[in-house]
């Protein structure tokens, strides 16, 4: 779970900067700002503007040497560049993928915790014996 958070952490740095480089550079390149009303130019426009976020985050991995536990190197910024250019939709993932370990940790450690009803028993048998 620490492994989790610690990439979690650092991909939430990431992403805050690579938001706002990618804000800046989206006004300074014509046609990347503006929505455009056909469809497929949009959809054109919108993947420009991702593959420019995915860059930007690769970027800032790899001037930073961030590194992720169980990946180095070129792979560790790609990683890192393309989840800290996925926006809320990663982030609601993530969270729903930390709250499910959570949940199952805690169902693991409720399941070992004797019920209050097998401790009466015991100690109902001990008192009897």
């Amino acid at each position: 779970m620490d492994e989790i958070a610690k990439a979690l952490t650092l991909v939430a740095g990431v992403s805050i900067a690579v938001e706002r480089v990618t804000e800046i550079l989206k006004q300074m390149i014509p046609g990347l700002a503006d929505e455009r009303s056909n469809p497929r130019i949009e959809n054109l426009r919108r993947a420009g503007v991702q593959i420019l976020a995915c860059t930007v985050g690769t970027f800032i991995a790899w001037q930073g040497h961030l590194q992720l536990a169980s990946h180095e190197g070129a792979v560790a910024y790609v990683l890192i560049g393309a989840m800290s250019s996925g926006g809320s939709a990663f982030w609601n993932h993530a969270l729903d993928v930390v709250r499910a370990t959570k949940l199952t940790k805690e169902a693991e450690i409720t399941s070992l915790q004797p019920s209050p009803v097998r401790k009466l028993t015991a100690v109902a048998n001990v008192a009897a014996g």
